[in-house]
């Protein structure tokens, strides 16, 4: 696993690493004795099902840790609080920890997600960033993500590279519907839909310049936004560009998503 320290390197430069390597390794051990089922959320057959549909899973999430007045003296983002944010990136078929970064506590998560990534990506110029390095982007990956990692160029950069996402609508993205897709009657039904939700609505949209009212976009780039109900009765939106997947499988690999979830409590 890589511990990355993100703005605060010359801070941590004169610190111990160790022990934050051995608090890691205790999380990433308790990780790997949960129970199968506790920990995917979904069971041992439906996850060869979808393990089989890509490359690498990887599930990205963040949560913000308070450190006691102890060691609270020397990172204060104000004068009642202190802690940092451990950006996580969890390998979702062993269990593995992939990535730790920690941040300072406010901000936005995305601007870490495309270091957490690291897809190459060539600019509509035709030239590349110059931290842009000769190595082939990996094909074919899955990401499993929360909407705090909300970018639709992070969006377009995972489709153009060849690799796949799920994640939650984030409610100031306004994607545009472009046709409706018919749903199962067995997907609407909970009892009956593998993943235990029920799905309402299932769409193709457009996202951001690709837009038919913008210039400059995509008009070939398509994503997919499933309408669900999930097991505690609140009606999301699944953002993904699986277009060929059935929608009862892309509710299992969102439902999936929750094994990082399980890691942080």
């Amino acid at each position: 696993m890589t511990l990355v320290f993100g703005v605060w390197e010359e801070l941590w430069a004169d610190r111990r690493v160790e022990p934050y390597w051995q608090m890691f390794s205790r999380v990433q051990a308790a990780a790997q004795e949960l129970p199968h089922q506790r920990l995917r959320g979904i069971s041992t057959e439906e996850w060869e099902e979808i393990a089989d549909l890509s490359g690498a899973v990887d599930l990205f999430d963040a949560t913000q840790i308070e450190l006691p007045p102890t060691l609270a003296d020397w990172q204060k983002t104000s004068e009642e609080r202190s802690g940092f944010k451990l950006q996580l990136k969890l390998d979702g078929r062993n269990r593995q920890f992939k990535e730790a970064l920690l941040t300072t506590p406010d901000g936005n998560d995305n601007n870490y997600f495309s270091d957490f990534l690291g897809l190459e990506w060539e600019r509509p110029s035709g030239k590349s960033s110059e931290k842009e390095s000769s190595a082939e982007a990996p094909r074919g990956d899955l990401y499993l993500f929360d909407c705090g990692y909300c970018s639709i160029d992070q969006y377009h950069r995972i489709t153009d590279t060849g690799n796949s996402f799920v994640t939650k609508l984030h409610g100031n993205t306004d994607p545009q519907s472009v046709c409706s897709r018919p749903v199962p009657e067995t997907a609407t039904d909970p009892d009956r839909n593998a993943a235990g939700y029920s799905i309402w609505e299932d769409r193709l949209v457009r996202l951001g310049d690709d837009r038919t009212d913008r210039e400059g976009g995509n008009p070939g780039r398509w994503y997919r936004v499933l309408t669900v109900e999930v097991s505690t009765g609140e009606q999301i939106d699944v953002l993904t560009n699986l277009l060929w997947l059935d929608a009862e499988q892309i509710c299992r690999l969102y439902k999936h998503r929750w094994s990082i979830e399980i890691v942080f409590r």
